[in-house]
């Protein structure tokens, strides 16, 4: 079983080692790695061809104008040639073993057509940072609940794996959404079929100063509210902003604390 792995790339010398040396490190070694750029005018170029020259095989290259992240992504799903496919930006890193896990899951269960695990959030240096957002998430991930969803997106975006026949199912990436387009995707691809839950650490998602989710936390809240009335009933509408503010206020906090 192949896997393929996109990463939507902009200027992201800083972490791009870091999230490359996460996915060439796993045991598991049947797998490609689509990198989408934007035409990086950093460092980001020289890692490029560190990497074609050590894995010519399974390291390819895409360059594509800017026009968000989630148009790089639906560039790298329609190259992807894997079995099951992932993105994974820049900035984030996958734990080890986890490929392995996620193909044991998939083999031991072959009606399954998309997962999700469990993902820390990270910061700069690599150390787990924000554990309350963690903790409140973990509240929800083994519930697998489709209206809890429709309130508070508790998935974790990098521990997401989907068969690649199923994404095709499901369609592209909304690249109208500038934030959440994969809150949408979850919303809509469970409508066609629920996800599985593996019950282990897959992913870290790394919250930094120059994460866009980081610097615009109220419109991307805002942007998911907006989402959210699309997959729900009208009386659903007040919990989910309460919700919406809830977490504004909690980012603003840590924000602060953070200062």
């Amino acid at each position: 079983m192949k896997l393929s792995i996109i990463i939507p790339t902009y200027n992201s010398e800083k972490y791009l080692d870091d999230c490359l040396k996460s996915i060439f490190s796993q045991s598991y070694q049947n797998f490609e790695v689509i990198v989408v750029d934007a035409y990086s005018k950093d460092k980001s170029q020289r890692i490029f061809k560190e990497y074609l020259s050590r894995y010519p095989k399974r390291f390819r290259l895409a360059f594509r104008r800017p026009q968000g992240e989630y148009d790089a992504v639906n560039t790298g799903m329609e190259l992807a040639t894997g079995d099951i496919v992932a993105y994974l930006d820049a900035d984030d890193v996958y734990e080890p073993k986890c490929f392995d896990r996620v193909v044991k899951v998939f083999n031991r269960h072959p009606s399954a057509m998309w997962l999700y695990g469990k993902g820390k959030v990270i910061d700069e240096k690599g150390y787990e940072t924000r554990g309350i957002i963690t903790a409140i998430k973990e509240l929800f991930w083994a519930n697998r609940n489709h209206e809890i969803l429709k309130c508070f997106n508790y998935i974790v975006q990098p521990t997401v794996f989907i068969k690649k026949s199923f994404y095709n199912m499901v369609g592209k990436f909304d690249t109208n959404f500038k934030y959440d387009a994969d809150y949408e995707y979850w919303l809509k691809a469970w409508k066609v079929k629920p996800p599985l839950f593996l019950n282990k650490y897959l992913a870290n998602w790394r919250a930094h100063s120059g994460s866009i989710s980081v610097k615009d936390y109220k419109v991307e809240t805002k942007e998911a509210f907006e989402i959210q009335k699309g997959y729900s009933n009208w009386w659903m509408r007040l919990i989910q902003w309460k919700i919406c503010w809830l977490i504004i206020l909690l980012y603003w906090i840590m924000e602060n604390d953070r200062r």
